[in-house]
């Protein structure tokens, strides 16, 4: 791409100074050093022949157009690698760092249910005492010293059920976290289909700019073939000049917001740009929505009214997101483990108790080995452990309401997805039956009466206007339906918590 940026640049130099035919060899090399030119609709041959009127003819040589039309031609020389959005979706689960960053919180998660479920450890002391600088260890072996030696071991005791309370919590941490991984996976999926449909849009604009610069050049060469004959005013034709322009214009336009898209679309999916470290990279910029719009189903399946009517059923997960939603059950989950927690620190009350047992050396002239145990029991005499409970309770009531307050919004979050797609689909159906049919017909009926003297100029280029923006509203709502769509099914379907149940 870069060569053809460099192509187009001095196309431009090119075409001020020597000349628009130099120009017009400059972009046929650019386009045949490695790029695969798109062939829509014999667009090369229009370009060569408003080319050559333009460029060719005298006293109406133009700089800007020549400029405009050959950088438009060169955007057309573009390659694009499709891609399916189940595809972009494999990539988004491998590679995505949200979702990397949930997976090791359920790893971190996973580990602490490791530890709290573990038994404290022994306790082996040595020591020695009775040693005298003086007298020194005194003669003889080992067992003759004169210093006093004491091997002691010591065991602390949970009481309570503290270590099955604390695994509880712990386990009620873990399913949060595993929750919140699925709820992590359903938003990033929503962005990603919003990215997706926004990228599908850009190209749809694009090629919709792409058609109205052919339609447009279409008609500048009809249009120099009546000002030859004398069937046209030339101010005629510098009108459609300057709709030339705008189109070139709409097409470089829509062609850089195609571009940010597709790096918007790659960033989501966790593709790296060409050159830099680590794994595998690619290019970000050349991918394309192969994915036709979602239309609304016949039968009605994916659309909220039905939703709407089958609420009062009970096997219809799709209509209880408050209890099967991924947030809602991570929620509950915190909920069960905040109440284990409670627990917990009312066990702390329980006390503890450390038991020992302990053999001692005894220097030369004395009794040989003794044997002792000992048992230590903590006093709740200043502190009894107030400050932990009451933690603990405003953590159970925080959780509480964090879990009203998810379920609130997962309930709104469906109603308004509901409305939303139900509006979208209104506005599609509406575009699709009536606006856009009569948009066509009427500028079908002006480019006709055109032709034939009976409408003029400023008729047709209205027309076409109105044609162009019906259609680019025609994209858009296909878009915004294509995006409620998805935004109703991650607020009511994608990773509902009732497809673990049997």
């Amino acid at each position: 791409m870069s060569a053809l940026i460099h192509g187009a640049a001095l196309g431009r130099q090119v075409a001020a100074s020597d000349g628009c035919y130099r120009a017009w060899m400059v972009f046929a090399s650019t386009c045949s050093s490695g790029e695969t030119c798109r062939q829509r609709g014999g667009r090369d041959r229009w370009f060569l022949q408003c080319w050559s009127a333009e460029c060719s003819a005298p006293g109406r040589s133009s700089t800007t157009l020549c400029s405009a039309l050959f950088f438009v031609a060169v955007l057309a020389c573009e390659s694009a690698a499709a891609i399916t959005l189940s595809r972009a979706q494999q990539e988004l689960l491998a590679n995505n760092a949200e979702l990397a960053l949930a997976e090791a919180a359920v790893d971190g998660a996973a580990a602490n249910v490791l530890v709290a479920g573990q038994p404290q450890n022994p306790t082996l002391s040595v020591s020695t005492a009775q040693y005298s600088p003086i007298g020194g260890l005194g003669p003889g072996r080992p067992t003759d010293k004169l210093v006093d030696t004491i091997v002691g071991i010591s065991i602390p005791i949970e009481r309570g059920d503290k270590a099955a309370l604390k695994r509880d919590q712990a386990l009620g941490q873990l399913a949060g976290a595993r929750h919140d991984l699925r709820d992590s996976r359903r938003q990033q999926r929503l962005a990603l289909h919003q990215i997706y449909y926004d990228l599908k849009l850009a190209e749809e604009k694009r090629a919709l700019a792409g058609r109205s610069w052919d339609i447009a050049m279409q008609a500048l060469a009809a249009a120099d073939k009546r000002v030859a004959a004398g069937d046209l005013a030339a101010v005629d034709r510098y009108r459609l000049s300057v709709e030339a322009l705008r189109s070139a214009n709409d097409v470089i336009s829509a062609d850089a917001d195609m571009r940010q898209m597709r790096i918007a679309l790659a960033i989501a999916i966790g593709r790296k740009p060409v050159g830099s470290p680590g794994r595998e990279s690619l290019r970000t910029d050349d991918l394309s929505a192969d994915d036709a719009w979602p239309a609304p189903a016949i039968d009605g399946s994916n659309a909220p009214a039905d939703v709407a009517s089958e609420s009062a059923s009970s096997t219809n997960p799709a209509t209880r997101p408050a209890r099967y939603r991924a947030d809602v059950a991570a929620a509950a989950a915190r909920v069960a483990a905040a109440d284990a927690g409670r627990a917990v620190a009312r066990s702390l009350r329980t006390r503890d108790v450390t038991v020992g047992a302990q053999i001692e050396r005894v220097p030369a002239g004395s009794p040989g080995l003794t044997f002792g145990v000992s048992m230590s029991i903590p006093l709740f005499a200043r502190y009894a452990y107030e400050g932990e409970i009451a933690r603990a309770e405003a953590d159970y009531t925080t959780a509480v309401l964090m879990r009203q307050k998810t379920i609130n919004q997962a309930e709104a979050e469906s109603a308004k997805a509901a409305a939303l797609l139900y509006g979208a689909r209104q506005r599609l159906s509406s575009f699709e039956a009536d606006i856009q049919p009569a948009a066509k017909r009427a500028l079908d009926a002006i480019e006709f009466a055109y032709a034939r003297g009976a409408s003029g100029l400023t008729d047709v280029l209205d027309a076409r206007r109105t044609w162009h923006a019906t259609a680019l509203d025609l994209a858009v709502a296909r878009a915004d339906y294509a995006k409620a769509l998805a935004a109703w099914r991650a607020a009511t379907q994608w990773e509902s918590v009732a497809d673990d149940k049997p």
